[in-house]
Formats: C-alpha cells, structure tokens, sequence
C-alpha cells in the first residue's frame, strides 16, 4: 500500500496509511482510539481496506502516528523512503 506524507506550513493534513493486523471492528476502534488519544485528530479506520485515514494537525510528525498504532499492537506498512503515509487531497 502507499505511504508517504506531505506537510503544509500549517493547519490540518490527512495523511493515509496501511495497516496490518486488524481483523475486526473491534480492532479497527482500537486502532482509532490509539490515534484519536494523541489529540486534536480525527480518524476513519477501515478493516476491508486495512487502513487508517487520519486528520491531523501539521505539526504531528506522521511517525507518531505510526507508534501509536504500533504501541496499540499493529503494523504499519509500506513505508517510503522519505517519509511515512499519503497525503489526501483536502475536501472541499
């Protein structure tokens, strides 16, 4: 899956990324929870897709995001090599 980032300046980003080990919506919330805990972000987890689309503040590195999801006992896959999820275009 993709996974890479971009960073406005400022304000909110979304960034996508894969995640393995979710095998019900149990874990899905889980895995939102752990994400939703570092404040100020919002996130669509989605067990079919086996990703996380996270609202995010600019100035949260994605790589906590990533620990949060591993520290919640998952994996995150498919990182680049410069840099962690995939930037969404902003609704609107």
């Amino acid at each position: 899956m993709r996974t890479m980032e971009t960073r406005p300046a400022f304000g909110i980003v979304r960034t996508e990324l894969a995640v393995v080990g979710m095998n019900c919506t149990s874990c899905a919330r889980h895995v939102e929870t752990a994400l939703v805990t570092l404040g100020d972000v919002t996130a669509e987890v989605d067990i079919v897709s086996a990703t996380a689309v996270v609202a995010h503040p600019a100035t949260l590195p994605v790589a906590d995001l990533v620990t949060a999801i591993e520290d919640a006992g998952y994996v995150v896959v498919g990182r680049g090599a410069d840099g962690l999820g995939v930037a969404l275009p902003e609704a609107g």
